[in-house]
């Protein structure tokens, strides 16, 4: 029995997080440096980097503020679905006049 190689596609938190990090180090932000010109704790921090602790909207706003950027960057490469949410991969466009095969 083999164990085969199971890719998941990342959630919105997971996607969040991995934004934040990044800008953080185009910024050269540590989770240290960030807990303390916020006044909390680094694990505190630290547990919301690394996606173990989802964001609330409030820390999302509260981050994004202290390195200066809007907070729709934390939401880049998101896709929306039907109802404007996030979604898995997308589907292929559907042409509005289908036909029956055959």
């Amino acid at each position: 029995m083999s164990n085969a190689h199971v890719q998941t596609v990342p959630g919105p938190n997971d996607l969040v997080a991995a934004n934040l990090r990044a800008e953080m180090g185009r910024q050269r932000w540590t989770g240290r440096k960030m807990a303390a010109a916020l006044g909390m704790t680094a694990p505190y921090v630290n547990r919301r980097m690394s996606g173990a602790t989802p964001m609330t909207a409030e820390d999302m706003v509260m981050f994004a503020d202290l390195i200066g950027i809007p907070v729709t960057r934390l939401f880049l490469g998101m896709q929306k679905g039907p109802a404007g949410g996030a979604a898995g991969p997308s589907l292929p466009e559907l042409d509005s006049n289908q036909q029956p095969a055959g």
